[in-house]
């Protein structure tokens, strides 16, 4: 809305909020996409929409967007304002949502790992192979170089 039809809203007393929920009107979608969401779980047990879940695409969008909105959140970065709440947050944790699908793993486990590798194979020229991928990832990760 513009700020000039806002104005004209608040002059005439319009309430943003819904008495019986607390809800803004703008949330009308993100209710409804939470309220699919539960229902997958019920189908599903767990709330990890793929991303190309043919049966509701919206769905897995907004459930990969939510979890892009937690991350700038928990960035607090001032520059970037995020588009979820903390209660929204909370109500995504109620219903058992994950937050991040693949945990990384720590850098000195897959140094280990890489060390077990030489170890085994003398080299650190890791296979390609998605099993051994991480570690090249890891190894990689700071600035191109083991």
């Amino acid at each position: 809305l513009s700020s000039e039809r806002i104005e004209a809203l608040e002059r005439i007393g319009f309430e943003w909020t819904r008495p019986k929920t607390g809800r803004k009107p703008d949330d009308t979608l993100w209710w409804k996409r939470f309220h699919e969401l539960e229902e997958y779980k019920g189908e599903h047990g767990d709330c990890n929409v793929p991303i190309n879940y043919e049966t509701n695409r919206p769905l897995a969008k907004w459930v990969m967007n939510q979890r892009a909105e937690y991350t700038r959140f928990m960035e607090d970065n001032p520059n970037r304002s995020p588009a979820i709440s903390a209660d929204r947050i909370e109500l995504l944790n109620s219903i058992g949502f994950e937050w991040r699908l693949r945990e990384r793993p720590e850098w000195d486990e897959m140094y280990d790992e890489l060390v077990v590798f030489k170890q085994t194979h003398g080299n650190t020229l890791v296979p390609m192979t998605p099993s051994l991928r991480p570690i090249i990832n890891t190894a990689c990760s700071l600035d191109g170089s083991i």
